[in-house]
């Protein structure tokens, strides 16, 4: 496949990103449905999409895979698990925007940068440079919406993550803020361990039928993780939908349809790219989400706030563009099978 091939993929996939933040939202937003109850159905509907195209294609033939398949699969399902429910309880806030919470998840460039020094991989003058746009993304993110660009609008930021050290003395809203904020970091600190081992678990698969192998593996595992998870500590309410009102919810199988048609095209457009280029391009690319996903937020759930989220999100997405100069995860990525994963 062409270089021009594998980034039309890749924006597609990109695009699917983009729809399943929205839909996820959407689903959430109202609170009519419980993370965990979305997620079941969300992953169930993913899993049997790559189960027909798996069987439609090779029947029950197995794949030629490579060593540490199985290990990076199984890794970066027990990353998903906690990264997907993070996000879909932050989507589930009211202060859960998708303009808000799409570019703080879209950190991990970042936060992989800080694993390549760990390791002893440093970045060049363009990744370091990278680095700094990114870091004044996301602090554009942390100033007050309405502050503007003065001393004092500047050094917000340091009284805002305050927050985080008086939890108990917060206001309800802003509380409802710093959840969000909290859980959309954390996701994307495990965000940066699912990417290394999604593209190692692509590059191990060989071919599209290990991708596809793969991708109907852990979806297959996030559904039942969150199934069992649902059954043994409920996270509904008396007045969310559950059981028979449930099945018969037309929205909730029309939410999880979409998000799992859109989890699959994501797999499918972006995936592939992890064994010719990895994340030089590829997870660059993947970036732009953040900036469509901040304009549809304001287009479908008329966010507030959004230009100066847009402008963070931009800065991220640049910043992104140039910390892959450095191929970092790439780098990281052989030292780990150094390590025998």
């Amino acid at each position: 496949m062409t270089n021009f091939g594998i980034y039309g993929l890749v924006l597609l996939g990109t695009l699917a990103m983009s729809a399943m933040g929205v839909t996820k939202r959407l689903a959430l937003k109202d609170q009519e449905f419980s993370p965990l109850t979305f997620l079941t159905g969300y992953y169930v509907a993913a899993s049997f999409i790559f189960a027909a195209v798996y069987l439609l294609l090779w029947g029950f033939s197995w794949p030629a895979l490579a060593p540490g398949f199985w290990t990076a699969v199984f890794i970066t399902s027990a990353m998903n698990v906690a990264i997907q429910l993070l996000n879909a309880r932050a989507a589930s806030l009211a202060a859960g925007d998708v303009s808000l919470t799409a570019p703080l998840q879209a950190l991990t460039p970042g936060l992989i940068t800080i694993v390549a020094l760990t390791l002893g991989e440093l970045p060049g003058r363009i990744g370091a440079a990278g680095i700094g746009i990114m870091m004044l993304g996301s602090y554009t993110l942390l100033m007050e919406p309405n502050e503007r660009f003065t001393f004092r609008g500047l050094i917000r930021p340091f009284k805002t993550l305050t927050l985080l050290l008086r939890w108990k003395e917060l206001q309800p809203k802003e509380k409802d803020w710093a959840t969000v904020v909290v859980m959309s970091l954390t996701a994307a600190a495990f965000s940066t361990v699912g990417l290394l081992f999604d593209g190692l678990y692509v590059r191990r698969g060989n071919n599209i039928q290990g991708l596809t192998l793969g991708a109907c593996t852990f979806t297959g595992v996030l559904a039942l993780t969150y199934y069992i998870w649902r059954l043994v500590s409920p996270d509904y309410s008396k007045s969310q939908a559950r059981g028979k009102d449930l099945l018969l919810s037309g929205k909730y199988w029309l939410v999880i349809l979409v998000a799992g048609i859109a989890w699959v095209l994501h797999i499918y457009g972006i995936y592939p790219g992890y064994r010719v280029s990895y994340i030089a391009y590829v997870a660059t690319l993947k970036r732009v989400s953040i900036v469509i996903t901040a304009l549809i937020g304001w287009l479908f759930f008329h966010e507030q706030h959004v230009k100066k989220r847009l402008f963070a999100a931009i800065l991220i997405v640049l910043g992104a563009l140039l910390l892959a100069s450095d191929n970092l995860p790439a780098k990281i990525s052989n030292k780990i099978e150094g390590f025998g994963l």
